[in-house]
């Protein structure tokens, strides 16, 4: 069963947005969204920067 047990807190999915044809993971508790492709460089966008404030302005209109 997924998410019991011992493995419970490696459960917890991290919301994702999609932004100009990107998949952008946002971290809440490291304040900053991520883009990662397996075998290139991963791209952090801090939530203080204005790219960042345009990403959570985005997931806000995305979860309502």
């Amino acid at each position: 069963m997924r998410g019991s047990g011992p493995f419970l807190d490696l459960a917890r999915q991290l919301p994702t947005l999609e932004y100009e044809g990107k998949l952008w993971t946002a971290d809440f508790r490291l304040r900053e969204f991520r883009f990662i492709v397996f075998g290139e460089m991963p791209e952090f966008i801090p939530f203080e920067s204005d790219l960042g404030i345009e990403l959570l302005r985005a997931l806000a209109v995305q979860s309502s």
